[in-house]
């Protein structure tokens, strides 16, 4: 597809978890052979570790890379590794002093991305998380070529900033498209974006998209892999506030179901009204997106611990293409554990915000996972686990392990059917680890002094899938 102009289409593929523009049959004939020939030397390298689905093999690549963004102030990360990760972990070129299983914190110096390498057995269990301004966390992410994001914001008083990073030893070349309540958001800047190896860059949306509304962001990589993270800035939302600085969890891509998990309450309740910004102004409410070409009507409902329910006032709403609605929740969200379900007739990317008098908080929208899913807990403050069934009942195994890598917890948690359960996390916990076969979503809510934040099980085991390939004939 084009646009008006010459420019390129985000194309929507449904129902898969992620989109992917559409490329010239020479083009999808010369990844196809790349792809082939990397599955061929990967697998005759390591060969495979696992086979969780059919058609597909894990693999050991050399090496792995987990991405920290950088900040606009020094912070401190957390690294950790899976039991039974028995491998290296360097970051510019010195040893990271993790031991499989534990976790270690690591003080981070200001403008500068964390760039983590692991290889041997670490490559299937490395995982991070970092501060986010003085309040916030953000989880620490592998670089791939496709990054979907809903709840942005591109006005002077609530601002996203996008932050990349190519950690690859060739130049990388990128799209940012951006969409609003009114439809596509011009930013010409924004195309043909070009990172030199090694090199980070920072996008902020209010100078190259501005926009008033609720905002949704696709990274679409033409060339290369790249690390990304969108980080909220929002300007004092009261008189007694110093304003907020908050990751929004990267987003499941365009699909028909969309889940999103940590429904969280920011401290001190919600905020609603003109005194906000425009795109935060409807207080607790989801925002979709539907990159598609014609209209999408969506059913939206709660989960909680018995199933599926409707609140009043909460039912269909229609999006318009190449647009994005905000759907306020109301008082809905009551529960500890709750998520938003919405069933579309067609591809749609969901978040969710929450705007406090000190604190904003985004959901997680997220896809199933088969294996471990992981998340580097901070040192202080409270973490449960909220999981919902994606059909019928579901049971996962929960651990937990503190700094040195000793299990404080093994337990198992069953989920009913399309329902959201939570289980908290104990308070010397450093990791939390949840083992799924695929029938859950998750994700992590941390609440400290600072504020309420929500990170997203990373599954460790995706970055490493590769297509099984068998000899002819």
């Amino acid at each position: 597809m084009t646009r008006a102009g010459g420019r390129r289409r985000a194309d929507v593929p449904e129902p898969v978890e992620t989109a992917r523009r559409s490329r010239m049959l020479p083009v999808a004939l010369v990844v196809l052979v790349l792809v082939v020939g990397v599955a061929l030397w990967l697998a005759g390298r390591a060969g495979p570790v696992a086979s969780p689905r059919g058609g597909e093999s894990v693999v050991e690549p050399d090496q792995q890379q987990v991405v920290c963004p950088a900040g606009q102030r020094a912070g401190t990360s957390r690294v950790g590794l899976l039991p039974d990760a028995d491998g290296d972990v360097t970051e510019g070129g010195e040893t990271v002093d993790v031991r499989p299983g534990g976790v270690v914190s690591r003080d981070v110096p200001a403008d500068q991305p964390e760039v983590l390498t692991a290889t041997g057995g670490a490559t299937r269990g490395l995982f991070a998380t970092t501060e986010v301004g003085s309040s916030g966390l953000a989880g620490c992410v592998s670089p791939r070529a496709s990054w979907w994001y809903a709840g942005a914001g591109g006005s002077p008083s609530h601002s996203s900033v996008l932050r990349l990073t190519n950690p690859g030893t060739g130049p990388a070349v990128l799209d940012v498209d951006v969409w609003g309540p009114d439809g596509e958001v011009p930013g010409p800047q924004l195309r043909g974006v070009s990172l030199k190896p090694g090199e980070s860059r920072t996008l902020r949306l209010a100078d190259l998209a501005p926009s008033p509304g609720s905002l949704a962001v696709h990274v679409d990589v033409s060339r290369g892999l790249v690390s990304s993270n969108l980080v909220d800035t929002v300007v004092p939302l009261t008189a007694r506030s110093a304003g907020t600085e908050e990751d929004v969890p990267v987003a499941r891509g365009p699909s028909r179901r969309v889940t999103v998990n940590g429904l969280g309450v920011p401290e001190g309740g919600v905020l609603a009204g003109d005194r906000l910004p425009a795109s935060l102004q409807e207080g607790a409410s989801v925002v979709l997106l539907n990159p598609g070409e014609g209209p999408v009507t969506a059913r939206l409902r709660l989960s909680g611990s018995d199933g599926l329910s409707q609140p009043e006032g909460l039912s269909q709403t229609t999006v318009p293409p190449q647009s994005t609605v905000t759907v306020p929740l109301g008082s809905a969200v009551k529960s500890r554990a709750q998520a938003l379900v919405v069933d579309a007739d067609g591809p749609l990317v969901g978040g969710y915000q929450s705007p406090g008098a000190r604190d904003l908080v985004h959901g997680v929208s997220g896809a199933g996972w088969e294996g471990p899913a992981a998340v580097a807990l901070p040192g202080s403050g409270s973490a449960r686990v909220e999981l919902t069934a994606r059909g019928g009942a579901a049971a996962v195994t929960l651990s937990s392990y503190d700094t040195r890598g000793q299990r404080l917890e093994r337990r198992s948690v069953r989920v009913g059917a399309r329902s959201t359960v939570s289980a908290d996390v104990p308070a010397k916990a450093a990791s939390v680890v949840v083992d799924s076969d695929g029938g859950v979503t998750g994700a992590v809510q941390v609440r400290r002094d600072a504020g309420t934040s929500l990170l997203r099980l990373v599954p460790l085991l995706e970055a490493l899938r590769v297509p099984d390939v068998r000899p002819g004939g």
